[in-house]
């Protein structure tokens, strides 16, 4: 608020009401007084009507809080009342005039000098009023007229009070002007002198804290009088090592040449801009920065300003880009393909000599980049240059991918791949041309072989067929469309995965490309079931590798002889031989009933039975009880349907003992698949079994403690989070790391170490309760999950004496060995959702934040 309207000064709330009590007691007073004295005057209840409204009005104000209305309506009451007055007791000659001084001081007081001011100018404007009226004579008749004397009194009283209130509220005015002018001149000073020393503070704060390496030097003698933070970062020399020195002194030149570079345009035009130098570090690495410099006078001495950007990374990247580009382009002129990159309004952008040599481009129109020229050339020597060029215009307007086959006039055929793509950040494309001429020559001649082939093929009685290296057949004769019973021309262009199982086709696969490999017949025999009536055979396929005349391999020819009969009749005679005689496992053969035939040695010293003792017993005596009458239902499921079984069994000796077998039961048949024995080989595993135990006792536990590990302690937290959801409980996950124990370790050993940690661990492990786990992530970091927790308090008890349990004693041959534990907890479930790596996570760092408390505490992780 300016000066001039503070002369004035908002009165008290006590002070108000006095005042307004005061002027409605003095017009009920004033009314009384009137009516009494002049019981004939017909105004006498206007001006103490006039006094209560003014009152009343102020005291709502007041009660309201709004003081300064209070006190306008005070102050212009009374100015009022008094013109009032003077209007029905005598005019300009009344004594009530006097009052119009004091009501203007108290104006500029309680309110200000424009409120002084305009109330001066509307008393000046009712005098004159007033003495208009009386010279004109409309004013009322006085009730007791004044004398000449005391009107003349009063009027100059009146006029004189006016005008020395009028000149006091001008001169306190003027005065508080003079003092604002002066003040406002100081305090202009005083900003000016502000304003250049915030400058200059941040001036120094952007050097300081400038990215780039700043130095300031002296153009005289070059010497360095400061340096920024980034340029200390830099160099890595300290201020107090650069400072005084020149950069020749440092020896931070890489090359002497680059600095006479920055002096000279220094010299001549003042500065210099993105100079790339080398520069040597304190350490003697070196680094390039862009080095700009401005010469400009600080203090009236010429100083050098160098900012010095490290640009190291992207002169890295540069090379880097460029060694790219250099092996993209050597890729290109490296490929068999033939590439041409077009932009989309026809600009040749680039392509290889490849490209040129198969399209046979003349150097004229190499030269002229356009691609019009070299498709006019293109489709001169195409058969069907009509769909090429429709094909190009189409594949111009879309973003598609394209692959097909060009013939030309002279019998080459080319295959064509395109796309669309940015060249150059322009939209154009990418042809790539490849020339299949002999390969399709080749696919024409193995065309004609074909038929000579095939009519060969059905005459003979064998399986026979013809595959390319890939598996794909090629021929196949009648016979062999029985065993897939398909016609050959649904055979050929797929894979035996395409007829017969995976495994299966793995085994002719696995045969196909022995063969190839070998360079020479193959032998093999395989039991297969023929599609065209589902009868077996055994057939001894001889595959052959297949070569064209430049020794190349085309694919492999399979020939299958059955050999059933035959087979049969020779396993008959090495059946004995070769199973009782070579088998170290226990073998055991039975009729179609069950009854048992035959067993061998390895039978008896696996079981304890003897050959006599289980001859025409059925094999139920070896029965342990540990499979239920399910298991042997699906074995003898799976024997019927497949003619063998094979899986673990839990058998028991003749002495009782209960042991593990790896068996494998086959059903043997006749030559006309009628069944004939089971034969039922199998070995002890329970070594094996018990290792496998072993094992995986040492996968899921911690060797030193028997703590569970990482591995089972993760399966756990999983259990308990699942079980967490399903019973609407807590779990808490708590993470604790040992303190001192490094201590330990150092001064009493490793041993010591480890004998504490598994005494620990035992003691912690006994603090728990029944269900909880502790496991040990490694070194003296555990991780207890709790379970079933009712409320995030019922934690305490537990962590309180997981906490004693990790700083109790331990007693260490004579010495006594003692640590403390910080542990971090968090619980699940949460507000978000959490998996276990999460919980883990938030408990390690509320132990961490527990080593910060000082240890042998526990800190619950805030999740908010």
């Amino acid at each position: 608020m300016p000066v001039q309207n503070q002369i004035g000064s908002n009165p008290s709330p006590a002070f108000l009401k006095f005042a307004l009590a005061a002027l409605a007691a003095g017009s009920v007073a004033y009314f009384a007084l009137l009516r009494g004295m002049t019981p004939n005057f017909d105004f006498h209840w206007l001006v103490p009507a006039l006094g209560v409204l003014i009152s009343v009005g102020g005291g709502v104000l007041v009660w309201l809080g709004r003081l300064v209305g209070a006190v306008r309506v005070l102050v212009w009451g009374a100015w009022l009342l008094v013109t009032v007055l003077a209007l029905f007791w005598g005019g300009v000659r009344t004594s009530v005039g006097v009052a119009y001084p004091v009501i203007i001081l108290l104006a500029g007081w309680l309110l200000d000098v424009r409120w002084a001011l305009v109330m001066s100018a509307l008393t000046l404007g009712a005098a004159g009023a007033l003495g208009v009226a009386e010279v004109v004579g409309v004013l009322p008749t006085l009730v007791y007229p004044s004398a000449a004397f005391s009107s003349v009194v009063a009027y100059v009283l009146m006029l004189a009070l006016s005008s020395a209130a009028v000149c006091l509220l001008l001169r306190s005015f003027h005065d508080r002007r003079c003092d604002l002018h002066t003040s406002s001149a100081s305090e202009a000073h005083r900003a000016a002198e502000l304003a250049l020393a915030e400058t200059n503070v941040r001036l120094q704060t952007i050097f300081e804290h400038n990215p780039d390496a700043m130095m300031i030097s002296r153009f005289a003698d070059g010497q360095i009088t400061d340096v920024n933070q980034a340029c200390v970062r830099m160099f890595g020399y300290t201020r107090e090592e650069v400072i005084g020195k020149t950069t020749l002194e440092l020896g931070i030149w890489v090359h002497l040449q680059d600095r006479q570079a920055m002096v000279e345009p220094l010299r001549t035009q003042g500065y210099c801009e993105n100079v790339e130098s080398e520069f040597r570090l304190k350490d003697g690495s070196t680094c390039v920065a862009s080095l700009t410099a401005v010469l400009v006078p600080l203090q009236g001495v010429p100083h050098i300003i160098n900012t010095l950007r490290d640009i190291t990374a992207r002169k890295w990247a540069e090379d880097q880009l460029q060694a790219s580009e250099a092996l993209l382009r050597t890729t290109m002129e490296s490929i068999d393909e033939g590439v041409l990159l077009v932009s989309q309004s026809g600009a040749v952008l680039g392509f290889n000599q490849r490209f040129a040599t198969l399209w046979r481009v003349p150097q004229e129109i190499a030269q002229t980049r356009q691609d019009g020229a070299l498709l006019a050339h293109v489709l001169d020597q195409l058969l069907e240059p009509e769909q090429f060029a429709a094909t190009v215009q189409s594949l111009y307007n879309s973003q598609d991918e394209a692959h097909d086959t060009l013939r030309f006039k002279d019998g080459r055929v080319f295959t064509r791949y395109t796309r669309a793509l940015l060249v150059r950040e322009q939209p154009g494309r990418i042809w790539c041309f490849k020339d299949i001429t002999q390969r399709k020559q080749t696919e024409d001649q193995l065309v004609e072989s074909r038929a000579l082939l095939k009519t060969l093929t059905h005459a003979i009685p064998d399986l026979v067929w013809l595959k390319d290296p890939e598996g794909v057949y090629l021929a196949c004769n009648q016979r062999f469309e029985q065993f897939f019973g398909a016609v050959e021309e649904d055979i050929v262009g797929k894979t035996d995965y395409d007829f017969v199982e995976p495994e299966l086709a793995d085994f002719f696969r696995k045969h196909d490309k022995l063969a190839m490999s070998r360079g020479k017949a193959s032998v093999n025999e395989e039991w297969v079931g023929f599609a065209s009536d589902g009868h077996r055979e055994l057939l001894e396929t001889t595959k052959t590798a297949i070569f064209d005349g430049q020794s190349r391999l085309i694919g492999v020819l399979g020939i299958g002889h059955d050999i059933t009969d035959r087979k049969h009749a020779e396993n008959e005679l090495r059946l004995f031989a070769s199973v009782f005689l070579h088998a170290r496992e226990a073998i055991m053969i039975t009729d179609p009933q069950g009854s048992i035939v035959e067993v061998n040695d390895a039978f008896t010293r696996i079981t304890g039975y003897e050959r006599a003792e289980v001859q025409g017993l059925n094999p139920r005596i070896l029965n342990s009880g540990h499979q239920r009458s399910d298991f042997f239902a699906g074995m003898w499921r799976d024997l019927n349907a497949q003619g063998y079984w094979y899986g673990e069994v839990w058998n028991r000796r003749k002495n009782g003992e209960v042991f593990a077998v790896m068996q494998t039961i086959s059903a043997v048949k006749d030559a006309h698949g009628q069944l004939q024995h089971y034969v039922a080989l199998f070995s002890d595993i329970t070594a094996i079994k018990e290792n496998e135990k072993k094992l995986e006792h040492i996968a899921h536990y911690d060797a030193l403690t028997s703590l569970p590990n990482r591995v089972l302690l993760a399966d756990r937290l999983q259990q308990a989070l699942a079980r967490s959801q399903r019973r609407e409980q807590l779990v808490a996950v708590a993470y604790l790391d040992l303190d001192g124990f490094k201590a330990i370790n150092d001064n009493f050993g490793h041993d010591a170490g480890d004998y504490l940690l598994a005494a620990l661990a035992a003691r912690m492990r006994l603090s728990l309760r029944e269900g909880d786990t502790l496991a040990r992530l490694g070194g003296d970091e555990f991780v207890a999950v709790l379970l079933d927790l009712v409320d995030v308090g019922s934690t305490d008890p537990l962590l309180l004496r997981l906490l004693a349990a990790a700083a109790h004693p331990v007693e260490f041959g004579e010495r006594i060995l003692q640590v403390s534990a910080s542990l971090g907890v968090t619980f699940f479930p949460q507000s978000g959702e959490v998996d276990s790596d999460q919980l883990l996570r938030q408990a390690d760092q509320a132990m961490y934040r527990a080593k910060m408390a000082g240890k042998n505490c526990y800190h619950v992780f805030d999740t908010a």
